[in-house]
């Protein structure tokens, strides 16, 4: 019974944490005084959270997993507001049954994405600056 009550009170307090509202500012509104003719695709990389860090996969890690490889897809696909790729849980209906054998399947993504020149511990190595939640740029 007590452990039950414990799971409980653990359970609600976790939901209340998690419940907070946030004022979360999207990188969009971030960059209305930005010109993005230079934006050379639609995935616009920091939109998301780098958990695949595509940013930097050929530098270091050259090896994925099934996981990776389908949280990149997320990201990629968030990147773009939803508007390329198809989403990560479609995708999974296009893997190879379990039951045949000798079959590998194969993911490879090629993919251009832009990403913002902002350096955040020294704006003057970027080309933007931060003022008031907006980027500016460094002339």
């Amino acid at each position: 019974m007590q452990k039950q009550l414990f799971f409980h009170f653990f359970l609600v307090i976790f939901f209340h944490l998690n419940a907070q509202n946030t004022n979360e500012i999207s990188i969009d509104s971030m960059l209305v005084n930005i010109d993005k003719s230079t934006f050379t695709t639609e995935i616009l990389y920091d939109r998301v959270t780098p958990w695949s860090k595509l940013d930097v996969f050929n530098d270091s890690i050259n090896v994925s997993t099934v996981n990776t490889f389908e949280q990149s897809l997320l990201e990629l696909y968030r990147a773009s507001n939803e508007q390329k790729f198809i989403s990560h849980k479609e995708y999974r209906d296009l893997y190879t049954n379990e039951f045949y054998q000798n079959v590998v399947d194969i993911g490879i993504m090629n993919v251009t994405f832009d990403k913002v020149n902002y350096d955040q511990q020294n704006e003057n190595e970027g080309s933007l600056r931060l003022v008031d939640s907006i980027f500016e740029k460094i002339d």
